[in-house]
């Protein structure tokens, strides 16, 4: 009887290990198919995304003029192609009236410091017989004699008279006249020291020829400064381009905005806005590459041109909250888009060829990174040193050679040592 329970036992025993033989052999016999890869050289860099717009590098605005002068005419608009020194706009001269109002003062002046120079050598001519003054001089250094200033000419040729000026001419023709036959011979001289006009003190005389002297300078830089006024007010392009933009608004007193704007469409770059932590990673000349929605398999490589030092002013309560640095980049190529279409910018700040692999081809196991490599027909595993990650592939520092073969995607049952087939 315990003979027969031995061989049940023994029986069962052989059965179970058999069981387990057959299925180590099928594990051992089945191989697994997968595909290979190797380290391949990849360029990893650091950079910033930051939106940007599409300017040119020349642009030049026409304001209206700050003395509010009305537009006469436009000579362009959006689209035009311009030489430099081509009209772009013509405005109205505002002050013409008030030209000739100021000429006249000029005039004014200039005849009251005659009279008053006449009337001081009428009466030192008076005063002769002690001979202690000289005569008072002109501003070339002449001395000044007493003649009636000839008659002006109309502008048709003709002389004026006394009848054809203005009542206030016709006054100071008077004066001068009567101060020229005072002075005109040594009787008459004789004469002026009784006339209550010419009754008053040299130094009298002399303080208001300094006044006359003082008023006629600030009438002929008035003069001037009008005269400034009048030349003409055609604004011309300072450069060879396109108008890109014609604002009739503009012509409106309380309009601030330009009128004319023409932009060099040669000579492009891109303008964007950087934040206050990032500008301090941003450096002249480093890579920079554009892209567009509208044209998203397409972009543009350039590096950094110009970096504010000043921060963008806020133009909203939401943007004075934000500190942002404005950044110029110049292109290699210029762009098939719109002038001031949005774009994405990538800014390189550093970057360096390394050996990665796929990302699924790095299996990791607590704090150790391992691949499988293949020799002959068999995946063995070995240990790697990784680095930084980007777009799917991870850096591979040591522990690979750059001609072995790894497995793309190991399979979660793949043991070392098991043989494989290649798909």
């Amino acid at each position: 009887m315990n003979y027969k329970k031995i061989l049940i036992i023994v029986g069962i025993g052989l059965a179970i290990c058999s069981t387990v033989l057959i299925a180590v052999y099928r594990t051992t016999k089945v191989k697994l198919s997968v595909n290979t890869v190797t380290m391949q050289k990849t360029n990893f860099h650091e950079s910033i995304l930051v939106s940007g717009n599409l300017e040119s590098s020349n642009v030049q605005n026409v304001y209206k003029p700050v003395a509010g002068n009305e537009v006469e005419r436009i000579y362009v608009k959006p689209g035009d192609a311009v030489q430099k020194g081509e009209p772009l706009v013509k405005f109205k001269p505002s002050n013409k009236e008030n030209f000739e109002q100021v000429k006249l003062e000029v005039e004014r002046a200039q005849l009251n410091l005659k009279v008053l120079k006449n009337q001081l050598n009428a009466l030192r001519y008076n005063n002769s017989k002690s001979r202690t003054q000289p005569p008072a001089k002109n501003d070339d250094g002449k001395t000044d004699t007493p003649q009636i200033p000839p008659p002006a000419e109309n502008d048709d040729g003709k002389t004026d008279t006394p009848e054809t000026l203005t009542p206030v001419e016709q006054e100071e023709y008077k004066q001068q006249t009567n101060i020229n036959k005072l002075t005109s011979s040594p009787s008459s001289i004789q004469e002026i020291s009784y006339n209550p006009a010419m009754e008053q003190s040299e130094t009298e005389l002399i303080g208001q020829i300094q006044m006359a002297e003082l008023e006629l300078k600030q009438a002929k830089e008035k003069l001037k400064q009008t005269k400034s006024l009048l030349k003409d007010l055609t604004i011309r392009s300072e450069q060879s381009g396109v108008v890109i933009f014609v604002n009739s608004l503009a012509q409106k007193e309380e309009e601030t905005d330009p009128l004319i704007t023409v932009a060099d469409l040669k000579n492009l770059i891109v303008t964007a806005q950087v934040s206050e932590y990032d500008i301090l990673k941003v450096k002249e000349n480093q890579r920079a590459i554009v892209r567009s929605d509208a044209l998203p398999d397409k972009k543009w490589v350039g590096k950094v041109n110009e970096i504010g030092f000043i921060p963008r002013e806020a133009n909203t309560i939401e943007d004075s909250q934000k500190i942002t640095y404005p950044i110029k980049i110049l292109l290699d190529e210029p762009p098939t888009i719109k002038l001031r279409s949005r774009l994405l910018v990538e800014i390189i700040l550093s970057e360096k060829n390394v050996l990665s692999l796929p990302d699924e081809a790095v299996v990791k196991e607590g704090k150790k990174d391992y691949v499988f490599i293949i020799r002959g027909n068999r995946a063995f595993k070995r240990e790697v040193i990784v680095g930084k990650r980007r777009k799917g592939r991870i850096e591979i520092i040591s522990g690979l050679n750059i001609d072995e073969k790894v497995i793309a995607d190991p399979p979660a049952n793949l043991k070392d040592g098991v043989e494989v087939t290649f798909r």
